[in-house]
């Protein structure tokens, strides 16, 4: 599987091969599954690639990626005269 970030798009890619085996008595049956997939998606904000991070565990793919820095806002004190 391979996770590409970039700007504030994330993009998803990789390949399945499985493949399961059944023998009984009187059956056997051998199926395979396999291709290829892709996805984008839109992030809410621009990320900072740098701390991302990504986790494979029960079927669950989980990506964290920090929001930038750079691009939220800041306070901005007011001058009273």
């Amino acid at each position: 599987m391979n996770i590409t970030v970039h700007d504030n798009h994330i993009h998803l890619s990789g390949k399945i091969e499985r493949m399961s085996e059944q023998k009984d008595e009187n059956v056997h049956r051998m199926e395979r599954y396999y291709g290829q997939f892709s996805r984008t998606a839109l992030l809410p904000t621009t990320v900072d690639d740098t701390g991302a991070k990504a986790s494979y565990r029960y079927g669950m793919l989980e990506v964290r990626i920090p929001p930038s820095q750079n691009h939220i806002g800041r306070q901005i004190d007011v001058d009273f005269h």
